[in-house]
């Protein structure tokens, strides 16, 4: 299964991704996990940063040059909102432009990484 985002200015600028319903199936078809998980939704106190938190779940991503990078899929602290977040995202895409993910898996959650496509939509190009 592929998920698919369309970026916005914002979502780059604050590298803070809603979880959409293709991310939030993604997730669970291919790595087994459901946001809705105990994993995800109990907060505990970390002493370090001295603040309740949630559990994250990181999987290795690769771009389409090979850069190797890493997306972390949580819920936001306060309200619990699902969000995902893809590291360097703003060296490969724009805004406007569509983010594909798709995994090794071969079957039912066993995804162990995830491939990484961004598409600009067709007649946009930079401007120089």
């Amino acid at each position: 299964m592929a998920a698919k985002i369309k970026l916005t200015k914002t979502m780059l600028d604050k590298s803070i991704i809603d979880a959409n319903k293709t991310i939030q199936s993604f997730l669970y078809e291919d790595f087994g996990m459901d946001y809705n998980d105990k994993f995800f939704t109990e907060q505990y106190y970390n002493y370090e940063t001295d603040k309740f938190e949630r559990n994250r779940f990181y999987v290795m991503g690769e771009y389409i040059d090979g850069e190797e990078t890493k997306i972390t899929f949580y819920r936001s602290g306060k309200r619990g909102d699902k969000r995902i977040s893809i590291q360097k995202l703003k060296q490969y895409a724009d805004a406007g432009d569509e983010v594909r993910l798709s995994s090794d898996s071969e079957s039912d959650a066993d995804g162990t990484h995830i491939f990484i496509q961004v598409h600009r939509p067709i007649g946009e190009t930079d401007a120089a």
